[in-house]
């Protein structure tokens, strides 16, 4: 027997326009510039769900065209016009569980969720599994097909993750609100929850009502890392201050786009090479400048091979961190590296824990800067030139633990 083609398949129930107070029909209504309807189908994709199917009382024609204002559904998408959808409900369920192999989700009506919820659901002892009062429900296979009978259904609190429907004012900000501090990522350092993320994500908040890609913002600050690398090139004192801030001030921006991505559901393995390549080259383009900015200055001998030293290791450091990735197919993100002093127990490890956020960006871009302020920024080359040098060793020690550790689940 052949395996079904589809994995998970979703139904989703469009409520007739008359059922919401005016402005807040799910086909019209616009939270970050995606609609409501929007944003529950493209939550469904990105959840891992191959084929939806719309049960609606409005017109196909008008549901359809809708769609197709939108050309990038990964998703297929059917329409089934019925006059009351909860009546018909159990037989959609059992036409859509003969093509999918784990089971159905069921959308009782619109509404802003984390994509994460699907594979949240799938993954509960209890089953069926749904949160917000039954409003999205997991059905596994064997349950959505014996849907024409009574079935019991385990509800679970929900609060670690954002589930909502909006039909009010009130609704609205909330879940707006929601979606800010879901841009937070658990990675950011206090530097970028605190300083940052504030000033980025009200960037995102109106470049998400623009036609602005994240990939096309990834480049802007590209541009930016050329400037920073010119001006820095000047040296001191105009050279090197207005350098640094734009440094930190691209460190900033850096977080916009991966906000985009997620707000607008843009995000993609290229979107996540580009990003990398982009910020590294930047960086790189950085340090150039900043060495020509020094040696125009006047450096002594020891200076000169700290300047040296860096460029060696940020090479080696970058070229071994790009090869990991590459290697064990671990996504275009540097994040991705599994360094094995995050969960060690020496007290090597313990002393790394404590100095890691000084090699993060957000951090070392505030620093830099501030010294750039002061006229002071000849102390960070030798803080350069070490961190380089304990980056590259941290990335091979990585390549080393990884391998060991994939031979021992024999893969």
């Amino acid at each position: 027997m052949s395996q079904p083609e589809q994995t998970t398949a979703a139904l989703v129930i469009l409520p007739a326009a008359n059922t919401y107070p005016a402005g807040f029909d799910p086909l019209t209504l616009r939270i970050y510039g995606l609609t409501l309807f929007e944003r529950t189908l493209k939550a469904l994709e990105r959840g891992g769900c191959d084929q939806i199917l719309i049960q609606t009382p409005r017109p196909v024609a008008e549901v359809k065209q809708w769609l197709e204002i939108r050309k990038d559904w990964e998703a297929k998408i059917e329409l089934q016009q019925v006059e009351n959808p909860g009546v018909v409900q159990s037989q959609a369920l059992k036409s859509l569980v003969q093509r999918v192999s784990e089971g159905v989700v069921l959308v009782r009506e619109p509404m802003v969720f984390d994509q994460k919820l699907i594979p949240w659901l799938k993954a509960q002892t209890a089953q069926p599994a749904a949160v917000a009062n039954g409003l999205l429900t997991f059905l596994p296979k064997e349950k959505a097909a014996e849907a024409n009978r009574e079935i019991t259904v385990q509800e679970y609190p929900c609060e670690f993750l954002l589930c909502h429907t909006v039909k009010s004012r009130a609704d609205k900000n909330k879940v707006k609100k929601l979606l800010r501090q879901s841009l937070i990522k658990p990675t950011d350092g206090w530097v970028s929850r605190h300083l940052n993320r504030p000033v980025s994500i009200s960037f995102s908040r109106v470049l998400a009502h623009t036609p602005i890609t994240p990939n096309q913002f990834t480049l802007f600050t590209g541009l930016l890392g050329i400037l920073t690398a010119y001006l820095l090139s000047r040296g001191p004192y105009w050279g090197f201050m207005l350098g640094a801030f734009l440094f930190h001030f691209t460190s900033i921006l850096d977080g916009v786009d991966g906000e985009l991505a997620r707000l607008k559901f843009k995000a993609s393995p290229f979107g996540q090479w580009l990003d990398t390549l982009v910020d590294n080259s930047s960086y790189v383009l950085a340090l150039i400048g900043y060495l020509i900015g020094l040696y125009n200055d006047g450096v002594t001998t020891f200076e000169k091979w700290a300047g040296i030293s860096t460029l060696v290791f940020t090479a080696l450091a970058l070229g071994s961190m790009y090869y990991y990735l590459r290697r064990f197919d671990k996504g275009g993100s540097l994040l991705n590296i599994d360094y094995s002093y995050r969960k060690g127990t020496r007290w090597s490890d313990k002393l790394l824990r404590f100095l890691a956020p000084l090699g993060k960006r957000d951090l070392f871009a505030l620093i830099f800067f501030l010294l750039g302020l002061t006229g002071q920024l000849h102390l960070a080359l030798v803080f350069i030139s070490v961190l380089t040098a304990i980056l590259f060793g941290l990335s091979i020690q990585a390549h080393l633990d990884t391998a060991r550790q994939l031979r021992s689940e024999g893969k």
